[in-house]
């Protein structure tokens, strides 16, 4: 009876504990903070920020963060923000949470970067706050400023120059936004030149780059006649904006050369242009009031163009002392030894590039040339040899080339030029220099033969001449020169 009675008890007392509910189990809040401070450059356009969590989420909930910044409006986020704040949705069980920037790359040159301060504001059930609650991401601009610089140090125009002079300043890279240019002039006299653009009444250019720009230019154009003596002028950039810095050549002088007294250069040589199927080339002649030649404007058109100007500077004792290639942006220096120039060296930036040794035969004409080219071991090494002969009269009659054959103590010919026969009348234009102003054609060649690479080409010129006897016209199968006179 009392078993029966403790077993009702038990059975009783069981179900009394199945109806009472069990508590819950206590759950663990997953820790949520930002990594280390973050930047990216402007043209990423794109950044994703994360949030760290120490586990799993244990339940599905939300973080809310803070955007603050001056460029709020420059950025977009997913998910969105609304005035700076974003609500990052979380799932339980992800193991962290993240949200996109995403911004435009521009070609401003912005002066500093855009920083923008993020914190976490609000956290949702089953989560609390770590350590780096805050953190800051930055966008740095990626247009570095290119420089702008005048190509060399000083130039010479004549005031003949009726169609101007363009003076191109490269950049050191394409612009990568819109900037300017001020240069500044001294000397500046608008009766005697001006330039395009127009210089103000300070004497200062503004010049404009745009994107993509590699390089700023103007024109300067004198004003002929109204010279008088030759003037210097001194251009500075004095100042610059946006995407372009002062380069390393800041400073340019140029020296308008005053060729209005040209009463001593009467038929002297001007010009001449030769032209056969697609090329053509032509040089144009100016003299210094001695009458010495003084520069050489020279163009090629094979069709590509090629132009520039050779200046001759001369010793005291008229020999021809240096040669500027305003091109090449070279000086060749000549030598000279009891009255004859034996050697000439090509330079640029004080370097020597190439040499030539020269020699003269029993009537003083110049029989030989040996040419030297600088080696990338900086040594020299030998690479033509020019031999010359000539008529009686010093006219030129046969100019070959060689070449050093190597391992060999020998030479290979590899052209031949040849002068058969010259008219009696006077050759303004002597085409063939190998020193200049030591003339090799004083008469009018009447034919030329060329040997070279297998070919056998001869030449017969007919002339066409002025009332003063002077040639105007040069004709061969093929080809025609002009030629024009002071």
């Amino acid at each position: 009876m009392i078993a029966g009675i403790m077993m009702v008890l038990a059975i009783a007392g069981c179900s009394e504990d199945d109806d009472v509910s069990n508590p819950p189990a206590q759950i663990t809040a997953s820790t949520v903070q930002f990594g280390p401070d973050e930047s990216e450059t402007e043209n990423a356009q794109l950044h994703t920020i994360e949030l760290i969590f120490d586990k799993a989420a244990p339940l599905s909930g939300e973080i809310e963060l803070e955007i603050i910044s001056a460029f709020l409006e420059d950025i977009q986020t997913t998910p969105a923000h609304t005035n700076g704040v974003v609500l990052i949705p979380v799932s339980k069980g992800d193991e962290n949470a993240s949200f996109t920037l995403t911004w435009t790359d521009d070609d401003v040159i912005n002066d500093i970067d855009r920083v923008f301060f993020l914190e976490i504001t609000h956290l949702s059930n089953g989560f609390t706050y770590g350590e780096n609650k805050s953190a800051i991401f930055s966008i740095s601009d990626n247009e570095a400023q290119v420089m702008v610089s005048f190509p060399r140090n000083n130039m010479e125009i004549s005031e003949n120059e009726s169609g101007g002079v363009d003076i191109v300043m490269p950049l050191s890279g394409p612009a990568r936004g819109n900037g300017t240019a001020t240069i500044q002039l001294e000397g500046f006299d608008e009766s005697k030149f001006t330039t395009v653009p127009a210089y103000d009444g300070n004497g200062q250019i503004e010049l404009e780059a745009s994107h993509g720009f590699s390089a700023l230019g103007f024109k300067i154009i004198p004003i002929a006649d109204n010279i008088g003596s030759d003037m210097d002028i001194r251009f500075d950039i004095i100042g610059t904006s946006g995407s372009l810095t002062i380069g390393h050549k800041p400073s340019f002088q140029v020296k308008i050369l005053a060729t209005n007294n040209n009463s001593g250069l009467s038929g002297k040589a001007k010009s001449y242009e030769t032209s056969a199927g697609g090329w053509k080339s032509s040089k144009t002649y100016e003299y210094a009031e001695d009458g010495r030649l003084f520069k050489v404007h020279w163009k090629t058109e094979t069709p590509a163009l090629k132009q520039g100007t050779n200046t001759y500077y001369y010793a005291a004792n008229g020999l021809i002392e240096r040669i500027n290639y305003s091109l090449e942006q070279e000086d060749e220096y000549f030598y000279q030894e009891n009255g004859r120039i034996v050697k000439s060296e090509i330079k640029a930036n004080s370097i020597v590039k190439s040499y030539a040794e020269y020699d003269y035969d029993e009537a003083g004409n110049v029989g030989a040339k040996a040419l030297y080219h600088r080696q990338s071991n900086g040594s020299f090494k030998l690479n033509f040899v020019f031999i010359n002969l000539y008529f009686t009269d010093g006219n030129l009659f046969n100019q070959m080339v060689f070449v050093p054959i190597d391992a060999q103590d020998d030479y290979a010919l590899i052209e031949t030029r040849t002068y058969n026969s010259y008219l009696t009348t006077d050759n303004p234009f002597s085409e063939i220099e190998i020193i200049p102003g030591i003339v090799t054609q004083h008469k009018l060649p009447a034919s030329y033969r060329l040997e070279k690479e297998g070919v056998d080409l001869i030449y017969n010129f007919s002339y066409t001449y002025n009332s003063a006897g002077k040639p105007v016209q040069r004709s061969t199968t093929g080809e025609t020169t002009t030629y024009t006179y002071y």
